[in-house]
């Protein structure tokens, strides 16, 4: 046996030491590897041959106590370490001094020691200038300097090409999406976020599910992004990562403010500054105090106390603090400025606290955060207009204006906010209207990139609060014409933006009918052993991947503008049925109708409103109760009588006050909330009249001039599975139109529903519905091979004009913030459908079978939907009516 020299030791015992530290701190395991990297320090003692990896010892015991508190001692690690290799050209301690210098705040710093393993450490390896380059794309990032960001992270993703872990060329993917999140374009960003993901390994969970969470935030998704923020919370607590903890916590507590929750919003934001100056990050703490001042401003205005509007404070949100990938120095930090128009919707009851906010402000800029320092100086200006003093708001936001020279989107809205308040409280309103205006503008454009219903109709929100204020103004000056105008851009700013009609997308349409058979295998599963664990989890994973699938498609840039009074009333007079429009709003406890002729226009209170959705829910459950097949007769008597009273207060309360405005032609609803999903053919007053139901009256005036008649122009009859007469209904449909197509058995698949759909014709689907309103775009109708869902209509090339969905529930919609449904009707509307037909409550198959050959019968003689559906609904019978039926059938979009 050879003779081992003692000078082997100490390099053996190093390697091991090295390698015993770096999977306790990976493993977030921080005093074990404390312990060990200082032991292993009295161990090596000097001994110039394992200076080397002595020195990187030392690096990770310095992360290591960083990540606990101890700066100081960090440095004194990394100072040691440059001493004892004077002229080193490797970079190692460089790279770690910056990150630690990253994570405190000390930018200058940190960009300089990056800078100097990038440019001027030529022996340093790939896996160090990696970091490096990184971590000084993400310092650009913060700045602002997109095109420097975009290069640094594209050197690391080149650099990361050559490495057998593929943890670090994802994680530059990921990077080079938020690049592109920062730059505006969150398709794209979305994009390659999902492509990084779906290749990353387990382990890489934390900081890419916050930085989706921070994506889908920006885009109004507030439930899709608390399912990511779950992950990221649970990946930083179970790892004991506490500054990325505390960047989460940050984004928590806007969520948690969203949803009304001030309280335990500021809770989680305090938490977040208590853990960033434990870690000596005085800057980040600074940005903590931030959110605490802004999470009122955040609150929506039921929260708030202010239903209907008002002059709600409001602010940007704050960008992402620093944060690390894992203990190694090859990590990641703080992104930059969120260039999205979060943080608009609400105002805290109370006015703020202005001397606050303008102190904040002030230490804010001097940190370099000008971005933050004038979204504070904002909310001062707000706090100051509260109590009525003008100048000083003024004088604040003057402040505001010249405190970032280039503003995001977030600050640019805000701006508007108070530049029109601040207006309307010099008494000059078409000032104040401007400003409004030109700020739903800029968000419309924003909104219009987007090809995806999900991000539109989420992004509405941000524009709530400027289409509130505005409402509010316009109502003051009496005028029907700019109540109009406001009116329509209370609706939710995407009702404005133009049929949402992606390209089609195989993969997309591969994982849609991965998702359909999946979801028959469960529903199967669930009906004889019971549930499958496993098929649910595959079924939610499905859904998971064609959220974030429909999310990546880029929009039009098109955007449609509100209709004015005039162009109203021109398409009024065109119209030989002379209809009347009436657009009602709630707001202060009230409702409130613009009622539009070919002749005249005006706008009333109607009366009190207090907006219970307890109300409506006994409406629905009512008839719901009568489509039942086995109710005994007195339950099913009183619920008769229950929603016969119900519908009698509805018609007193919404119809009989506007009935002489009414021409007695056919009634055009523009609502949004409760009121959109109400049966309105089973109103009393309404008894035989055309009704259609659009969420705003641009909407409704879309299809104005469209080519009547569609079922000329093919009818393809569906019938699903499991409803008693839905194939009876399906062939009595196909019987009535010549040459159109049928559907029924195992023949009735998706597949063959999106291959045969008549083009501009019509679509008869006799099938059991679902609605979801979790998540409304999987609302969906059951045929022979599982659910088709509302995320098939969007990128099928071929579209019928009409849709009649004699199914249960698929009328209604779960509404986003901003006020846009969103379900199985609003989604074929969005996707250029002009007439959706279907129940709002449950149906018996019986009276659905029967009022749907009716209708087919009435347009065969001639009439349009809306006046074929109030027919074959009054032919059929009336809740009203001891005998009679409940039909609750509800005609969306082009009722002509």
């Amino acid at each position: 046996m050879p003779t081992r020299r003692p000078d082997d030791v100490p390099a053996e015992r190093a390697a091991g030491l090295l390698a015993d530290i770096r999977q306790a701190a990976n493993a977030g395991r921080l005093t074990a590897a404390v312990r060990i990297g200082e032991r292993a320090l009295r161990q090596l003692g000097d001994h110039p041959e394992v200076a080397d990896v002595r020195v990187r010892i030392q690096v990770v015991l310095g992360t290591c106590h960083a990540d606990t508190g101890r700066v100081d001692e960090a440095f004194r690690l990394f100072d040691d370490a440059e001493r004892r290799r004077p002229g080193a050209r490797d970079g190692v301690v460089d790279g770690a001094r910056g990150l630690l210098e990253f994570r405190l705040g000390r930018s200058a710093d940190a960009l300089a020691s990056f800078s100097r393993v990038i440019d001027g450490a030529p022996d340093a390896d790939a896996v160090t200038r990696w970091a490096a380059s990184v971590n000084r794309g993400l310092l650009h990032m913060q700045a602002g300097h997109l095109a420097d960001a975009a290069r640094d992270t594209q050197r690391a993703a080149e650099l990361a090409e050559g490495f057998d872990d593929r943890g670090p060329a994802l994680m530059s993917r990921h990077n080079l999406g938020y690049v592109q999140y920062l730059a505006g374009d969150i398709p794209r960003a979305l994009a390659d976020m999902e492509l990084a993901q779906r290749a990353a390994p387990e382990s890489y969970v934390g900081i890419p599910a916050l930085d989706r969470a921070r994506v889908l935030l920006a885009a109004g998704l507030q439930t899709e992004a608390r399912e990511f923020l779950d992950l990221a919370l649970a990946d930083f607590t179970r790892n004991r990562a506490r500054t990325e903890l505390a960047d989460a916590l940050l984004v928590s507590a806007e969520l948690r403010a969203l949803t009304g929750d001030l309280a335990g919003g500021r809770r989680e934001a305090r938490r977040a500054g208590t853990v960033y100056r434990q870690v000596g990050n005085q800057v980040a703490a600074l940005l903590a105090d931030y959110s605490v001042l802004r999470l009122p401003s955040l609150l929506p205005p039921d929260a708030a106390g202010r239903p209907g509007g008002g002059a709600p404070a409001q602010s940007g949100s704050a960008p992402p603090t620093p944060g690390v990938h894992g203990r190694d120095p090859a990590l990641t930090g703080r992104r930059g400025r969120d260039p999205s128009p979060a943080g608009l919707r609400g105002r805290d009851p109370a006015p703020a606290d202005g001397p606050a906010a303008a102190d904040l402000a002030d230490r804010l800029l001097a940190a370099g955060f000008a971005e933050e320092a004038a979204h504070a100086r904002l909310l001062a200006a707000e706090a100051a207009l509260d109590r009525g003093d003008v100048p000083a708001a003024a004088d604040r936001l003057a402040g505001a204006d010249a405190a970032a020279a280039r503003p995001t989107l977030a600050l640019t809205l805000h701006r508007r906010l108070v530049r029109g308040r601040l207006a309307a409280a010099r008494d000059d309103i078409h000032g104040a209207l401007a400003q409004l205006r030109a700020g739903l503008d800029e968000l419309a454009d924003f909104q219009a990139r987007f090809g995806s219903q999900d991000l539109q109709s989420g992004s509405a929100v941000h524009g709530r609060l400027l289409a509130r204020t505005g409402l509010r103004l316009a109502v003051g000056t009496g005028s029907p014409a700019r109540i109009l105008q406001w009116l329509e851009r209370s609706r939710a700013a995407s009702t404005r933006l133009a049929a949402v009609t992606p390209p089609a997308d195989p993969e997309l349409a591969e994982l849609l009918g991965a998702l359909r058979q999946a979801t028959n295998q469960a529903r199967e599963a669930a009906l004889g052993a019971g549930p499958d664990p496993d098929l649910d989890r595959r079924v939610a994973e499905l859904r998971r991947r064609v959220r974030a699938r429909s999310w990546i498609v880029a929009g039009s840039g098109a955007v449609r503008r509100p209709v004015t009074l005039a162009a109203v009333q021109r398409l009024l007079a065109a119209d030989p049925t002379d209809p009347t429009v009436v657009a009602y709003v709630t707001g202060e406890g009230a409702v409130f109708a613009l009622t539009v002729t070919a002749r005249r226009a005006d706008f009333r209170r109607l009366g009190p409103w207090p907006g219970d959705p307890q109300r409506h829910r006994r409406l629905v459950a009512d008839l719901d109760m009568l489509a039942a097949g086995r109710v005994p007769p007195p339950i099913r008597r009183v619920a008769r009588a229950s929603a016969a009273a119900e519908l009698r207060r509805l018609d007193l309360e919404l119809v009989q006050p506007l009935r002489d405005r009414f021409t007695g032609g056919p009634l055009l609803v523009a609502a949004v909330g409760e009121l959109a999903t109400l049966p309105w053919t089973l109103l009393p007053s309404l008894a035989g009249c055309p009704v259609s139901v659009s969420s705003s009256v641009t909407a409704a005036m879309a299809g104005a001039g469209r080519p009547a008649r569609a079922h000329l122009r093919g009818v393809l009859s569906v019938a699903g599975p499991e409803v008693p007469h839905g194939v009876e209904e399906a062939e009595r449909v196909a019987q009535l139109h010549a040459g159109a197509g049928l559907l029924a058995g195992d023949a009735a698949t998706g597949e063959a529903v999106l291959a045969q759909v008549p083009v501009g014709g019509v679509l008869h689907v006799a099938a059991h519905g679902r609605h979801e309103p979790e998540s409304p775009l999987f609302s969906s109708v059951l045929l022979a091979d599982g659910p088709l869902y509302a995320y098939d209509i969007a990128p099928n090339p071929s579209l019928p004009d009409q849709v009649v969905l004699s199914c249960c529930d698929v009328g209604r919609s779960a509404f986003r913030p901003g006020g846009e449904p969103l379900g199985l009707a609003a989604a074929l509307l969005r996707s250029g459908v002009s007439t959706v037909v279907t129940a709002v409550s449950r149906v018996s198959d019986g009276v659905a079978a029967a009022v749907m050959a009716e209708y087919h019968a009435r347009l065969l003689d001639g009439a349009g939907p809306a006046a074929a559906l109030a027919q074959a609904v009054a032919a059929v019978g009336d809740p009203a009516d001891p005998d009679g039926v409940a039909a609750p059938f509800s005609l969306f979009g082009a009722g002509s």
